[in-house]
């Protein structure tokens, strides 16, 4: 209801925590709906948010109407989510999103991972999500500050309409950027769900 309150896991630096404290959407709506009011003091840290299926967030929703939440999305695990349209994973979120596992999320129109986000995205691994029509598998249409991320093994273009990311890990990447390389992050087990580098 729009208040800045902290909702958090008991450790959302234990990754064991973070795969055991569930939200799961059940697949009837956004599993996380902001109202769009929050500020940076409002948080969602350490949790699994999964099956959730939306028009549009289908994991995390940012706001309704016109509004756009400023809310801390930090040490997540976001997964197994779908969007009818944009962002699988994210929508319009426009605080900080940190430290975050965002993957196989998918999205119909663009976005499987994060649409419409322009706060600042940092620290995250963005791995092997899909958009199906205007693509951005990866990001789309995030126009914030986007740094040291790995984005990687995302269907289509890893990123879409979004700003230039720096000192990140881009597939494919050819377009330059402060510190971006395009060399394979080496992973321990995506496969597997473990995204710690090797």
């Amino acid at each position: 209801n729009g208040e800045n309150i902290i909702l958090r896991s008991t450790d959302p630096f234990d990754p064991t925590v973070v795969a055991n404290t569930i939200i799961d959407g059940n697949q009837t709506g956004s599993v996380v709906m902001f109202d769009g009011r929050e500020d940076e003091t409002c948080v969602l840290s350490g949790f699994t948010i999964r099956n959730g299926s939306a028009q549009n967030g289908g994991g995390i929703r940012g706001g309704m109407g016109g509004s756009r939440t400023r809310a801390t999305t930090q040490n997540n695990v976001i997964t197994d989510n779908s969007a009818k349209e944009d962002g699988g994973g994210l929508y319009q979120c426009h605080g900080t999103i940190q430290n975050n596992v965002i993957t196989d999320n998918s999205a119909q129109r663009d976005g499987g991972g994060l649409s419409d986000c322009d706060g600042t995205i940092e620290n995250n691994t963005v791995y092997g999500n899909s958009a199906d029509w205007a693509g951005g598998g990866g990001l789309s249409e995030c126009n914030g500050t986007i740094r040291n991320c790995i984005i990687w093994g995302n269907s289509g273009p890893e990123l879409r309409d979004s700003a230039r990311p720096s000192y990140s890990c881009i597939q494919g990447s050819t377009e330059g950027g402060e510190g971006n390389i395009a060399d394979h992050p080496y992973l321990v087990d995506a496969d597997g769900g473990d995204y710690h580098l090797q």
